[in-house]
């Protein structure tokens, strides 16, 4: 089950979740990507299939380049609203 934030809990907006991934372009061309985060809730919090929470849009990637993405999430990424945050 969702963990209910209460009032003396820690801020929703900080950062509670760091996310890292690399992304490499393994074409030939260079190109720019924008790799997105989508979190799945629980099917008990009525909330669609996916949500996005974060997208990065990438420096030009050469050829085998890759570049590090950092996506953080606060405590109202992980939270859906239902009267109050949950």
């Amino acid at each position: 089950s969702m963990a209910r934030l209460a009032p003396t809990d820690a801020a929703l907006s900080d950062v509670a979740v760091v996310v890292r991934i690399a992304v490499t372009n393994v074409g030939a061309d260079a190109a720019h990507d924008v790799p997105q985060l989508y979190l799945a809730f629980p099917h008990t919090a009525q909330q669609p299939a996916l949500v996005l929470r974060g997208y990065r849009k990438t420096p030009l990637l050469h050829a085998r380049d890759s570049y590090a993405c950092t996506f953080e999430l606060t405590r109202r990424d992980l939270s859906t609203w239902s009267g109050g945050w949950d």
